[in-house]
C-alpha cells in the first residue's frame, strides 16, 4: 500500500517542523499575513464591538479592580491579563490592542500550516490552507478561540499520534498539551471542557492504536493523562496565587463549578425531559456573577452585523424567540446566492461531521483490529482534528448562528475536512475499492460546497476578520485611547458628532452608560461606566431589571446616556425600546435627547437638573 512512512519519521525529531528539508510555504504565509492585515489593521470602528468590552475591562484591571468580584469578564481571567500587559507598556491604544490579535491570527495560521504539512506531505496544501486561514481569520478581538482549537489539535497530535516509535520527546509534548489545555481553561473554560472530552476520548482509543500492544498503549495513556492534568494544573498556580493574593479566589474557583454544574444539569435535562420538553437554548450556558442583581451569559456576548435570517413575522412579541435565530433550513435552496452560501456555511458542517466520524471511525476500529497501526494513526489525524473543531461548534450553531462565530469555528474546521478528505482520496488509490472511492467522493461533495461558501461569505463581511472591513477606508477618526482608524466618509459624521457631545458634556470623573451593548464608545471617549456588566439584552436580563437600572440613574448621575435601539438579536422583541420599556422612558423623562444618529439616541444630563423617580 502506498502509504506515508510514520515509521521512519518517528526516528526523527517530534518537533512539528520535521519531515522537510525547504519550507518554502510557512515563510509565504507569514509574509502574506503581515501584508494582509497591514493593508486593513486600521480600518473601522465597531462601537458595539468586543475590541470595546477588552480595553474598558483592561482599563478596569489596570486600575486596580479585581476580576469577577469588581467588575465581569464573561471570559475567563487570561482573555484579559496580556491585554493589561499591554496597556501596561504602550499606554492604553486600540491599534495596539488590533495589532495584538492580528499576531494572534498570524500564529494561529502558522500552527495550522505546519500541521497540514505533517499530515499531508504537500507543500502546496499546507500553503493554501495556511493562506486560507490568514484570509478569514475568525472575527477579530474573538481570535484566541480558533488559536486555542488549533493549539490544542496540535499538541494533542503530536503527543498522541504522529510519533510511530516512542521516545523521549513525547513526553514533553504530552506536557505541552497539558499547559494548551490549562491554557484554554484559563481563557474559555466551556471550551476547556470540551477539549478535555475530546482528551479523554483520544486516551480510550490509544491502547488499541499503539503497535506495543494494548498493555502498553495503557501506560502511554496513562501516563499521557498523568501529564496532561499535572500541566493544565500548573499552569492555573500563577493565576491562583495571585487571586488568593487579591482576594478573588473564590470568585474565581466558582466560575469552574458554575460551568461544570451547569453542564451536569443540562446533562440529566437530555437524559430526563422534565415533562417531555426539551432544553431551551436561549437560557442556555449561564454564568451568574456574584452580584445578586447582575445576570450575564457568555454565550450571549453581542455580535454586530448579524446575518437577518427570513422569517415570517410573528403576529406579537412572544412568539419571537429572544435570542439570534439559525436561517431556516429552506434557505439552503435560497434563490438569492448570499443567503444561500451563508445557510451553508451554517449547516453542512453537521452531515460533513457526520461522514467524517462514520468513516474514520470504523477505519480506525477495523485496522485496530486488524493490527494496522499505521492506518489507526492515519484515521486519528482526521478524528482529533474533528473534535478539536467542535469545541467551537455549540457557540455558534446554538448561540449565537452568525458570520463572527461561524468563521472562528470554520478555522479548525477546514483543517478537520482537508484531513479527512486527504486520507479518504489516499485510501480509495490504495486499495481501489468502489466503497472507498464512493465515500471520498461523498465527502468532497460536501466539504469542498462548505469552503467554497466559507470563503465567500468571509471575505464579503467584515465580521468574519477579513479584508472586507478595507470597504472601510476612508477619513481618519481620531479619539481617545489610541483611537486612529479609518472609517467611510459617511460615518465619520456621526462618530465625530458622539465624541463631541461626550467630551462635551462630560468630564473625567463623570459615568457614562450606554445600552444595550456599545463598550467602545467608553473606550473612545475615556469615560467610565458603573455598570458591572457592560452588556445586556433582552434575553440576559434579570427580570427586575428596569427597577434595577432606574436606581442607579438615581444614585451615580450619569452625565450621558447612550441608547442604541437597533435590534441586537434581530428581532422586534430585542429592541431597547420594546423590552427596556420603563428604563427608556424614565431616560427620555429626566435626560435632554443632544443628538440621534440611526438608531442611536444620546441623552445628556438636563442643565441645573437632578433626575428624580
Amino acid at each position: 500500500m502506498n502509504t506515508r512512512q510514520h515509521s521512519s519519521e518517528g526516528k526523527k525529531s517530534s518537533a512539528l517542523s520535521q519531515g522537510t528539508k525547504k519550507k518554502w510555504e510557512v515563510g509565504v504565509v507569514l509574509i502574506f499575513a503581515v501584508l494582509y492585515y497591514f493593508s486593513y489593521y486600521r480600518n473601522g470602528l465597531n462601537l458595539g464591538g468586543e475590541g470595546g468590552t477588552e480595553g474598558v475591562l483592561a482599563l478596569r484591571l489596570l486600575e486596580g479592580q479585581r476580576p469577577i468580584v469588581d467588575t465581569f469578564l464573561g471570559y475567563n481571567v487570561l482573555w484579559f491579563y496580556p491585554i493589561v500587559g499591554l496597556f501596561k507598556v504602550f499606554g492604553p491604544n486600540y491599534l495596539i490592542l488590533k495589532v495584538y490579535f492580528f499576531a494572534i491570527c498570524t500564529f494561529t495560521a502558522f500552527l495550522g500550516t505546519l500541521l497540514v504539512r505533517r499530515v499531508t506531505g504537500s507543500s502546496l496544501l499546507a500553503a493554501g490552507t495556511g493562506l486560507l486561514l490568514v484570509m478569514i481569520p475568525g472575527a477579530q478581538f474573538r481570535n484566541y478561540l480558533p488559536f486555542l482549537a488549533v493549539l490544542n489539535m496540535a499538541t494533542l497530535l503530536q503527543a498522541f499520534v504522529f510519533p510511530a516509535q516512542r521516545n523521549p520527546k513525547s513526553g514533553a509534548w504530552m506536557a505541552l498539551a497539558g499547559l494548551a489545555l490549562g491554557l484554554t481553561y484559563l481563557i474559555r473554560i466551556d471550551v476547556g471542557i470540551l477539549v478535555t472530552l475530546v482528551i479523554i476520548i483520544l486516551l480510550l482509543a490509544l491502547p488499541w492504536s499503539e503497535k506495543s500492544g494494548p498493555l502498553a498503549g495503557c501506560g502511554i495513556a496513562l501516563k499521557g493523562a498523568f501529564l496532561i492534568t499535572a500541566f493544565a494544573l500548573l499552569a492555573h498556580l500563577p493565576i491562583l496565587w495571585d487571586a488568593h493574593r487579591r482576594g478573588f479566589q473564590d470568585a474565581f474557583l466558582g466560575q469552574y463549578r458554575t460551568w461544570f454544574g451547569y453542564l451536569r444539569n443540562e446533562a440529566n435535562k437530555l437524559l430526563v425531559p422534565k415533562n417531555g420538553n426539551p432544553p431551551n437554548p436561549k437560557n442556555a450556558l449561564p454564568l451568574p456573577s456574584p452580584k445578586a442583581t447582575e445576570v450575564a451569559s457568555p454565550s450571549l456576548q453581542p455580535t454586530p452585523h448579524a446575518e437577518k435570517p427570513s422569517q415570517a413575522t410573528p403576529t406579537k412579541l412572544s412568539d419571537e424567540i429572544a435570542t439570534l435565530r439559525r436561517p431556516p433550513l429552506t434557505d439552503l435552496r435560497e434563490h438569492k446566492f448570499v443567503r444561500r452560501t451563508f445557510a451553508w456555511v451554517i449547516y453542512l458542517p453537521i452531515p460533513i461531521s457526520a461522514l467524517i466520524f462514520i468513516g474514520m471511525g470504523p477505519w480506525w476500529l477495523i485496522n485496530a483490529f486488524k493490527r494496522n497501526f499505521e492506518e489507526c494513526r492515519q484515521a486519528l489525524e482526521a478524528l482529533v482534528a474533528l473534535g478539536c473543531a467542535l469545541v467551537l461548534f455549540p457557540q455558534y450553531f446554538f448561540f449565537r448562528p452568525d458570520t463572527p462565530h461561524v468563521s472562528e469555528f470554520m478555522v479548525p474546521f477546514l483543517m478537520a475536512m482537508l484531513f479527512a478528505c486527504f486520507h479518504a482520496v489516499r485510501i480509495a488509490r490504495a486499495r481501489q475499492n468502489i466503497l472507498a472511492w464512493l465515500y471520498a467522493i461523498v465527502l468532497l461533495c460536501f466539504c469542498v460546497p462548505d469552503t467554497f461558501a466559507h470563503v465567500l461569505n468571509g471575505l464579503r463581511r467584515a465580521s468574519s476578520g477579513s479584508i472586507a472591513a478595507i470597504k472601510d477606508r476612508g477619513q481618519e477618526f481620531i479619539a481617545s485611547n489610541g483611537v486612529r482608524v479609518l472609517v467611510r466618509p459617511e460615518n465619520l459624521a456621526e462618530l465625530r458628532g458622539i465624541y463631541s457631545i461626550i467630551i462635551n458634556n462630560s468630564q473625567p470623573e463623570d459615568w457614562v452608560v450606554c445600552y444595550p451593548y456599545l463598550p467602545t464608545v467608553n473606550f473612545m471617549t475615556n469615560r467610565k461606566s458603573y455598570e458591572y456588566n457592560l452588556y445586556v439584552d433582552n434575553a440576559a436580563k434579570v427580570k427586575n431589571f428596569d427597577e434595577v437600572t432606574i436606581n442607579k440613574f438615581l444614585r451615580f448621575q450619569p452625565a450621558v446616556v447612550v441608547i442604541n435601539n437597533d435590534p441586537i438579536n434581530q428581532n422586534r422583541v430585542s429592541h431597547f425600546k420594546v423590552w427596556a420599556a420603563p428604563t427608556y422612558e424614565f431616560v427620555k423623562g429626566h435626560y435632554e435627547l443632544a443628538a440621534t444618529y440611526s438608531e442611536m439616541e444620546i441623552y445628556v444630563r438636563k442643565k441645573q437638573s437632578t433626575p428624580k423617580k
